[in-house]
């Protein structure tokens, strides 16, 4: 019984952002990845917005634990340019756009002073476009070793 009132919980906080054109600001913890990071989403209850990871939406980025050493160096790159841009952390953000993803991890577009961080990854060389991830459809990950 417990585990049933645990699950809808869950369910019914999951189903608390339903459009797509509204804001939540987040604090950012860290970026384990160049297009994940970890946030406390104060608006959100605490099983479903402490310490929950985001993914960038509509972009990839390189794999810090990538399968050679050209994608681990360009997201070494990718992670000092987020951190100079955010300067401190934890920072606070906005997230936009936002939908569940697999494994409790949410898929995001990621504010900084109004600009889309995933866009500046892609501008300046550390990240890729993937549109039909924005879409909301399951995409493979880019081989950033051959990519390179």
């Amino acid at each position: 019984m417990k585990y049933l009132m645990y699950a809808l919980i869950l369910l019914s906080s999951f189903n608390s952002f339903a459009s797509n054109d509204e804001i939540f600001t987040a604090t950012v913890l860290k970026f384990p990845e160049p297009d994940i990071l970890k946030v406390d989403i104060p608006t959100f209850p605490d099983i479903t917005g402490r310490d929950v990871y985001v993914r960038m939406l509509g972009v990839d980025a390189p794999s810090i634990n990538g399968a050679c050493d050209e994608e681990k160096l360009l997201a070494m790159k990718a992670l000092t340019y987020i951190n100079s841009r955010l300067k401190t952390i934890p920072t606070r953000i906005a997230l936009t756009n936002m939908r569940r993803g697999n494994y409790f991890l949410y898929h995001a577009e990621v504010l900084v002073n109004g600009s889309s961080l995933g866009e500046e990854l892609v501008i300046q060389g550390y990240a890729k476009r993937i549109e039909d991830h924005k879409q909301g459809k399951r995409v493979k990950r880019i081989n950033w070793c051959k990519a390179t």
